[in-house]
Formats: structure tokens, sequence, C-alpha cells
């Protein structure tokens, strides 16, 4: 099958029930731009877990769903599925399968990435709608960001986000919990005021992006002490 028809044949199918598959599709294609494939389990969940925190310096909305607050970060079970799902399909490839331990708790910890050679019309098909290029731009931007720290301190740097860290105790979080008690973006904004106001920058040119990185360069130096 040529991939024009594969990619038309897969949004038909999954054009009603898409949403979660594409964001995944896009978290994992900004990811790849970003030069941080394959990305591991942690990393993975961490940048859907920022762009959802995030996602109002860009003008978006957050993702419903629930959070597993694990102790080695935060870990969305409705995306560990999808994950699961499009590795079925042979759109996503995975690498490096190893148990993980956390307390009595047993997971399987991975790295993933897009199978480009399937995907590329499908993501071509889906960055024609401008929306979705709003989207794209703010993944990039935000993988480009979370590149710049390492697997060694990425669990003490997502929890230093301040909406995490002042989040419900719980083990199992709804996001909805979140969405009204986001600290994070707040939090970004005055970073780049405070940008604005040290440098003397002019405000038009401290972009959303630079918003982003100041925020995760906030998140690393907190991880480093």
């Amino acid at each position: 099958m040529d991939d024009a028809r594969f990619a038309s044949e897969w949004l038909e199918r999954h054009g009603g029930n898409a949403g979660r598959k594409i964001r995944l599709l896009m978290l994992l294609d900004a990811a790849e731009y970003a030069a941080i494939t394959p990305i591991s389990t942690g990393r993975l969940h961490a940048l859907a877990y920022l762009a959802d925190v995030l996602s109002p310096i860009y003008g978006l909305d957050a993702t419903r769903g629930r959070i597993l607050k694990r102790r080695a970060g935060p870990y969305y079970p409705d995306l560990q599925s999808e994950v699961d799902r499009l590795v079925g399909l042979g759109l996503v490839d995975i690498y490096n399968l190893k148990p993980s331990a956390e307390g009595e708790r047993l997971f399987l910890d991975a790295e993933f990435g897009i199978m480009r050679d399937r995907c590329s019309s499908i993501l071509s098909n889906i960055y024609m709608d401008a929306d979705f290029l709003r989207l794209r731009e703010f993944f990039r931007a935000l993988a480009g960001a979370l590149g710049a720290i390492s697997e060694n301190i990425l669990e003490e740097a997502t929890q230093a986000d301040l909406t995490w860290d002042e989040g419900s105790s719980g083990a199992l979080i709804d996001f909805a919990e979140w969405r009204a008690n986001n600290l994070s973006a707040p939090s970004a904004e005055i970073l780049r005021r405070t940008a604005i106001e040290d440098i003397g920058v002019a405000d038009e040119f401290l972009t959303a992006s630079a918003s982003l990185h100041l925020y995760v360069r906030y998140l690393q130096r907190s991880a480093n002490g």
C-alpha cells in the first residue's frame, strides 16, 4: 500500500477518535525534530505534561486526562495506551524495553520514535490544518527546550514545576483539577517579564518560544540545586 493511501485510510479509520493519536504522533515528531529520539518513557510523559501546563503561553488548551503522580514524575495511563496502539499499528518503533520497579509496582520502560516512512504522509495531511501547524510550533519549541535537560536530572526537573509541586498529593490526579490551579504558565510569564525588565529587551521580541525556554531553564537550575 502506498504512503498516501495508507495516510488517507488511517485518518478515515481513526477520524472520530484520532485526537489523542494525532497529538502523540505530533509529540514524537517534535522530539525527532529536536533530536531527542529515541525518547525515553519518562521524557515523553514529561513532554506531554509540560505541553499541558504550558499550553496557555501559546493560547492553546490543555488536553483532558489523568496523570499518575509517580515518584519518577508524571505518567499518563491513557497516553501510554496510545503509544502501545501506535506501536501495534507500525507507526511507532520501540527501543531498549526494560522493567522498572517503583516501590512494589513494576513498570515497563522503553524508548520510542516514530516510523518516519509510515508517518510522513499522515503528518503531512495533519499539518495542512492551520491549528495543527500552530500546535506543531509549540511542541517543537517545547521539545527543543526540554532536550537541554539531561536524563539524570529529568525527574528532579519535572518535579520542580510549580503545578506539579503544588498539585494534589494523591497518586492518580484528574487534570481538570490542575487546569483550575495552573501555576506553571503564570510563572513562565513572570520569568518573561523579569527578563524584559533585567535585559531591557522589547516585549515583542521575547517570544512565546523564549518564554518556554526560560521556564525550562528555571526547572533545570532548580534540579541542579
